[in-house]
């Protein structure tokens, strides 16, 4: 299965008007309106994410900047605190308790890496929007 945090919004079961905003969402990072994200629009949208994070200016974030931030990056809204703490857990490569920018956006480096389907460097909004249907049928135990 193929999994990405392009908006940081996979829910698991989805209704029609979060597909819009999910879908409205991609067309916010799709900074050249090409129907496609490559790793420099997600990397420019993570780091403003980041640094509103970031509240107390110091570079990294920590769990707590994490848990708060009110964005869907982060950890979604409609995710409890424990998996929004799980999905921090997972950024934080050294085990530190902070996320440097490297950490964070090395995560969703990953993320999108699995979720280009044919390894041309982009995104489409089909890619993306299979990457739904399979979190969906996974979710569902299909």
């Amino acid at each position: 299965m193929r999994s990405i945090l392009l908006t940081g919004a996979l829910v698991l079961a989805v209704p029609a008007s979060a597909n819009a905003a999910e879908q409205a969402g991609f067309g916010q990072i799709d900074a050249d309106n090409d129907g496609a994200v490559t790793w420099t629009e997600v990397l420019d949208r993570h780091r403003t994410a980041f640094e509103r994070m970031d509240k107390n200016g110091n570079g990294t974030v920590d769990q707590a900047e994490f848990a708060a931030f009110p964005g869907i990056v982060a950890g979604g809204r409609g995710q409890d605190q424990a998996m929004r703490d799980r999905r921090f857990q997972r950024f934080d490569g050294n085990g530190d308790g902070r996320l440097g920018f490297d950490e964070y956006s090395g995560g969703h480096r990953r993320m999108f890496d699995r979720a280009d389907a044919n390894d041309d460097g982009r995104v489409t909004r089909q890619e993306f929007a299979d990457l739904r249907q399979a979190r969906r049928q996974q979710a569902r135990g299909q």
